[in-house]
């Protein structure tokens, strides 16, 4: 963790005259006691700290002491365990304040206060108040900023660091969160847990008992690039359109064993939706507010007898979920198909029953599993969430994720700078994380794939999937320790158009990473420049933006009709906030529609009727543009 502090206001005049004759100078003894006040400070939530500055300048001899630097860079190396802990604790309080009391008091200011904690005891102590995970990632900062502007005078504008461009990049804008009426991954889990309270309360309205309601969405495991929102049915009408989107939190819903499942695949897929048509009348009628619908997912390519049906559930409160059911006969039925005699089946037969149960093993085996793992990997290191989140945004902002990798791709690419084979040292902060994965994008020779060990000690003998090899487009190759060809979420993409795209984009975010270190450490300090917050987040936004000029041809979209352009990273604000900015009415006829998004589904269709000749690029987050190669 860096920051670029501006002395040039700090208070010199409590630097005790012994201090400074004996390292010098007036600047130097403020260096020697800002590095003892912050080494106090810190503790053991650091393992080094280092104060860096521009060396002293040829002077003449008419000149007694040297140039003071105005501006120093304070590098911290954090300690996982400890940097983000909550609560300083202090010596015991007693009657008499002891020295050791005394000087805790000191240090801290105003900060000190005297708690009692569970286990009886009452110290003296500091506590740092967050709202979230992304808050708390924060205390390092908010403990530099506190000790410099108690002790030394440094307004905390004077004190900045590249998270605050990094947090830019995962906020929604506040002319969106206003409106919401709970929004966090917090609160999020906690929608999850009472529409599964809501449906397991419907065993006697069902025919079979329900087991089990697993998540499956980015939202319920830290790693979505922004963080959930709920949009309430009565603050619809207060957006315009093109703030509109809210995403799909996918469950997958698991019914008790039972001899009365049908042994036909399509037959199966009727008897899902009426289950599901089942649960949405039954919630309609038990929870005022809730509105629910079957929606039959059928797009080109997925068989009638491959899962496409899903139970659409909008709470009241504006969380949106979608349900779908797990019927473990259908793998059976499947593999019963492949196995059998070549003569059985049509080649078309077979091959719908290989989309099937790719389908069905990414759905229902891979996705519950690679949720947890996840999930783990973010209460296990800190810094992984927040990594995740920035790759995709970067990747999204490249106009590569989804479509060309799949967010399971890019949070096991993440999880390799974290667990992968022979690391030393996992990243502390998402800044050096996101750094390190585009480092590994802009390395890694995809044609020799990559291990990791994802499932590590929790799943010692993991079952290993059946192969997806078999006419597979993707040329990534993720290998865990339950695909052994590693294709579970690359089997259809990144060819090798996009995989070389990949790999010369993070070229260039690696080298511009290099251009904003070298350029903050050399030419602010010699020009005497402030840093601001304006500068930091254009700074960020040139890693973000990304180049038109190697398309064929450019369909620009007009984004006041776009839901998700508000996520868009350069969004025009007076779009955002004009409800009267779209053609489009902008009343009761255009409802909440979740996961509704328009110019996918165009781009969708026209991938349909003439994909074999374009090679696609969107921005699927924030999207207003499609880029597209044309094949000759």
């Amino acid at each position: 963790m860096q920051f670029r502090a501006d002395l040039s206001s700090a208070n010199t005049g409590l630097m005790l005259i012994h201090n400074v004759l004996e390292e010098g100078s007036f600047s130097a003894a403020l260096l020697a006691s800002l590095s003892t006040r912050l080494r106090s400070a810190l503790g053991s939530r650091v393992k080094a700290l280092s104060i860096l500055h521009p060396p002293a300048q040829l002077r003449t001899l008419s000149n007694a002491l040297p140039t003071s630097p105005s501006v120093v860079f304070l590098g911290l190396l954090l300690d996982q365990e400890h940097a983000f802990r909550l609560v300083d604790h202090g010596p015991v309080a007693t009657d008499a304040p002891s020295h050791a009391t005394k000087a805790f008091r000191e240090l801290w200011g105003s900060k000190a206060e005297i708690r009692r904690f569970q286990d009886g005891s009452i110290t003296d102590c500091v506590v740092w108040h967050v709202r979230d995970s992304d808050e708390r990632t924060h205390i390092p900062a908010m403990i530099v900023r506190h000790i410099l502007a108690l002790h030394f005078g440094v307004r905390e504008d004077f004190i900045t660091s590249w998270q605050s461009g990094f947090d830019a990049l995962l906020r929604l804008p506040p002319s969106i969160t206003s409106h919401s009426h709970s929004s966090g991954f917090k609160a999020a889990l906690t929608a999850f847990q009472n529409l599964t309270n809501s449906i397991k309360a419907l065993d006697k309205e069902l025919p079979l008992a329900i087991v089990n309601v697993s998540p499956v969405s980015p939202e319920l495991r830290y790693t979505s690039v922004f963080a959930p929102i709920s949009v309430p049915a009565g603050a619809v009408s207060t957006l315009p359109i093109c703030s509109r989107y809210v995403p799909l939190i996918s469950l997958n819903l698991e019914f008790e064993k039972s001899a009365r499942w049908p042994d036909d695949l399509a037959a199966i897929q009727k008897m899902k939706t009426a289950f599901l048509e089942r649960i949405a009348q039954a919630l309609i009628n038990a929870i005022p507010g809730l509105r629910a619908r079957v929606a039959v997912m059928l797009p080109v390519g997925v068989p009638l007898i491959a899962d496409h049906v899903q139970l659409e559930i909008t709470t009241p409160d504006g969380w949106a979920f979608a349900l779908r059911v797990w019927h473990d006969r259908e793998a059976t039925l499947l593999d019963r198909i492949l196995h059998s005699s070549p003569v059985a089946y049509l080649a078309h037969d077979l091959e719908n029953a290989r989309t099937a149960r790719r389908l069905y093993t990414r759905r229902f085996l891979g996705a519950p599993r690679h949720h947890r793992a996840v999930a783990a990997l973010h209460h296990r290191f800190v810094a992984f969430g927040g990594t995740v989140r920035l790759v995709k945004r970067w990747l999204a902002a490249h106009w590569l994720l989804r479509l060309h990798v799949s967010e399971e791709a890019a949070e096991i690419l993440c999880a390799a700078v974290f667990i992968g084979v022979g690391l030393t040292r996992a990243p502390n902060t998402r800044e050096r994380g996101f750094a390190c994965v585009i480092r590994l994008l802009r390395d890694w020779n995809w044609s020799e794939g990559m291990k990791i060990p994802l499932y590590g000690a929790s799943d010692p003998e993991p079952d290993v999937y059946p192969s997806s090899v078999a006419g597979a487009k993707g040329v990534w190759a993720l290998v865990t320790e339950t695909d052994p060809d590693g294709r579970m979420w690359t089997v259809g993409a990144p060819d090798a158009v996009a995989a070389r795209r990949v790999r010369a984009l993070a070229h260039a975010t690696h080298d511009y990473l290099q251009g904003m270190e070298s350029g903050v450490l050399d030419v602010p300090v010699s020009l005497g420049w402030f840093l601001s917050p304006h500068y930091v987040m254009n700074l960020f936004q040139g890693m973000f933006v990304h180049p038109e000029e190697d398309y064929d041809f450019v369909v620009k979209l007009q984004p006041a009709v776009l839901p998700r352009y508000f996520q868009n990273i350069t969004a025009n604000s007076s779009i955002l906030i004009d409800k009267h900015a779209s053609p489009l009415p902008t009343d009761g006829e255009w409802p909440l529609r979740p996961g509704f998004d328009p110019a996918e589904a165009y781009l969708d269709d026209l991938t349909v009727c003439k994909g074999h000749r374009l090679a696609r690029f969107q921005w699927l987050i924030g999207i207003r543009a499609a880029h597209l190669h044309w094949y000759s």
